[in-house]
């Protein structure tokens, strides 16, 4: 899975004018996470603009181990782990069970984007606004512990898939029972 860094700064400046994000730097690289999405950036590839943005938001880079929260109008620091958790949770669900191959469909619904589970047909539903840090090209997308997971060897995307309301659990019902993805993904 690509990260795509320029969504990735529009989806940071967005998350710190609303909720704020978690920046987390560790031996390995730096972690960025926001509400409905992370990503996990190898320090030999991190790119200069994004350590630009966090020091404009933050006034520094977070130190070796250690995390903060940054948001318009108040930085602090927060638990390392607490913002490493999902993403060290998702990595280790992914080597132990691998996750389901799923792709993205031309389908949206409420301004949310539809994704296909390859074998099954289930359908899972991502805010459109969340998908901007994802690079456009062809990569291998799992579902794990219900986020959208890619890994290589650069680094680590997840996008957290939205909770079904009632009123809509119909339809994907019905939409899991076509096949939405092209053939030509299943590869």
């Amino acid at each position: 899975m690509m990260i795509y860094d320029k969504g990735l700064l529009r989806a940071m400046k967005a998350a710190y004018r609303e909720e704020g994000y978690d920046v987390a730097m560790t031996e390995t690289g730096i972690l960025i996470q926001a509400e409905g999405w992370g990503v996990e950036i190898a320090s030999t590839v991190i790119p200069n603009s994004i350590k630009s943005l966090i020091v404009l938001h933050n006034g520094a880079m977070p130190r070796m181990g250690s995390a903060v929260h940054v948001q318009k109008g108040e930085c602090s620091g927060v638990i390392l782990e607490t913002v490493t958790g999902t993403m060290d949770h998702l990595a280790e669900d992914y080597t132990a069970k691998g996750g389901k191959v799923i792709k993205p469909t031309r389908l949206t619904l409420d301004n949310k984007r539809v994704w296909q589970v390859a074998d099954s047909l289930e359908v899972r539903l991502v805010a459109g606004e969340n998908l901007q840090i994802l690079y456009g090209g062809k990569w291998d997308a799992r579902l794990v512990s219900g986020c959208i997971y890619g890994r290589n060897q650069v680094g680590a995307t997840y996008i957290r898939t939205e909770a079904v309301l009632p009123e809509d659990k119909v339809l994907l019902d019905h939409l899991a029972q076509m096949q939405w993805i092209p053939v030509e993904f299943w590869d």
